[in-house]
């Protein structure tokens, strides 16, 4: 999507200005006055800029607000690469991954950054959660006990069952044998 083209530019700056001087939003003909420019015009440079994400407006008077980029991107850190993996084995023994994926993750993870990873589902698994071949999961390896509460979702290890996903507490399988190989933070599914 392209950013704002010189007019609208030149709108975005005056409503900020706007708004920093008067405490509100300017209407439609304030800023068709002050830039010399037809209020239809104005108004269909918002409802393009609306449509890029760069503002909102409802119907009602003084409603126009300028969208800052940065809080629509806080949640999240900036991209970063990623080990890639394709079989639960090479993370469950440390293993190098040859591939990396530009890849972004929240912002509340960052202090896991070095055990970040993401898992293509190229192996057989139960089918319980809807992952499907080909997904990517991104997960914490080994991730810290506090992380851990039950409903979240884990891949896990045990002997009778191989590698799975699951969504039960994690410390009733440590007692049980099975291990936890990583905390699952979010899929991207291949269409």
């Amino acid at each position: 999507m392209k950013g704002p083209s010189r007019q609208q530019q030149k709108i975005i700056e005056f409503i900020r200005e706007f708004i920093e001087k008067n405490g509100m939003s300017p209407t439609i003909y304030e800023i068709a006055e002050r830039l010399s420019i037809k209020a239809s015009t104005v108004s269909a440079h918002i409802s393009a800029m609306q449509k890029k994400h760069l503002l909102t407006r409802t119907a009602h008077a003084r409603s126009i607000k300028i969208i800052n980029m940065e809080d629509m991107t806080t949640n999240y850190t900036n991209k970063q690469y990623y080990p890639l993996y394709h079989h639960p084995m090479d993370i469950d023994f440390s293993r190098k991954s040859d591939e990396y994926i530009y890849h972004t993750v929240q912002k509340q993870f960052q202090k896991y950054q070095q055990d970040i990873c993401l898992l293509e589902c190229n192996f057989k698994f139960n089918n319980e959660f809807c992952i499907t071949a080909g997904d990517i999961i991104t997960l914490i390896r080994k991730p810290e006990p506090i992380l851990l509460q039950s409903g979240v979702l884990l891949l896990a290890w045990a002997p009778d069952c191989d590698y799975f996903f699951t969504q039960y507490n994690a410390l009733k399988y440590a007692q049980d044998g099975y291990k936890i190989i990583g905390l699952i933070l979010d899929l991207q599914r291949k269409f």
